[in-house]
């Protein structure tokens, strides 16, 4: 029985200075497909032979994105591995069956990769307060929702108002909580 192979792969962008994006590549029977994600970083940020983000070797400002990359990657890529595996055991499959429907269950923007993009654009407004907030909203909705990313065309009404009661159970008082609804629209 053959196996899948899936590998990560960085495509730099055809702009100098601009950030590159992150693949995955599935091979299985001489198919080969490509499964393209979010993350973004610069080609001296990427070891090809690891296939991993290099860490420690950017700016303080830039570690901590690199890290949550890193760290959602590595997630993403074991969550890959895991549904292949389980897809090889139970019956046949196309890695264009695959990667279809891994696009249709995963083809929103996360609260955090939102956040995480919005930072650079504020920071160059001058709107460092506002990083921090949003930054803590994020920590905040994360723990929330049991440590996992939240696509935000789910984002509705009933969301925010268990949000707003998970908040306030946790001791936080109503003008926080407003605080932070406001954050979220």
């Amino acid at each position: 029985m053959n196996s899948t192979s899936i590998k990560i792969k960085f495509r730099p962008s055809s702009v100098p200075e601009r950030e590159g994006s992150l693949f995955f590549q599935f091979i299985f029977n001489c198919e080969v497909k490509v499964l393209t994600t979010q993350y973004k970083l610069f080609f001296h940020e990427w070891n090809p032979v690891l296939e991993k983000v290099k860490l420690g070797f950017s700016s303080p400002l830039r570690e901590p994105y690199l890290q949550k990359l890193s760290a959602d990657l590595s997630r993403e890529y074991e969550m890959l591995e895991s549904h292949i595996r389980r897809l090889e055991k139970l019956r046949d499959f196309s890695l264009k069956e695959f990667v279809n429907l891994y696009r249709k269950n995963n083809s929103c923007c996360l609260l955090s990769v939102f956040v995480d993009e919005l930072k650079p654009i504020l920071l160059a407004q001058g709107k460092e307060r506002a990083v921090e907030i949003y930054q803590s909203l994020v920590n905040k909705f994360l723990r929330f929702n049991k440590n996992e990313d939240f696509p935000l065309e789910k984002l509705d009404s009933k969301v925010v108002k268990d949000f707003e009661v998970y908040m306030l159970n946790k001791g936080n008082v109503p003008n926080t909580s407003s605080f932070y609804m406001r954050c979220l629209r």
